[in-house]
């Protein structure tokens, strides 16, 4: 189980992103989802905003940040590898992620 934030932490995840994400549909079947689609969302975007630039720097970054991001996320199953991050990001409908615009703005 997750480690939960202290008061005292700066760290958060904007529930509007979060509730943003619930938009998109999940393409996997559900027997296959070991991680949540929007926590793997959000891991390759902190993932991306920090350097990462492929899906094994994005398995790169979460690995080292990943009691950092366990104050903010819940990952019972760990820390998705490279492979469920590119099979993930293959199959989404680009079209779906318009309603990120808004949240950004």
């Amino acid at each position: 189980m997750a480690k939960r934030r202290s008061s005292s932490s700066t760290a958060s995840i904007d529930p509007s992103l979060l509730a943003s994400l619930t938009v998109l549909t999940d393409p996997r079947a559900e027997k296959s989802r070991l991680h949540s689609l929007a926590y793997i969302v959000v891991i390759a975007v902190c993932a991306v905003v920090s350097g990462a630039d492929n899906w094994v720097d994005i398995e790169r970054w979460a690995t080292a940040k990943q009691e950092w991001l366990e104050t903010l996320i819940d990952l019972p199953n760990g820390i998705p590898s490279h492979d469920p991050f590119g099979r993930v990001f293959a199959a989404l409908d680009p079209d779906e992620f318009q309603n990120l615009r808004f949240w950004a703005r």
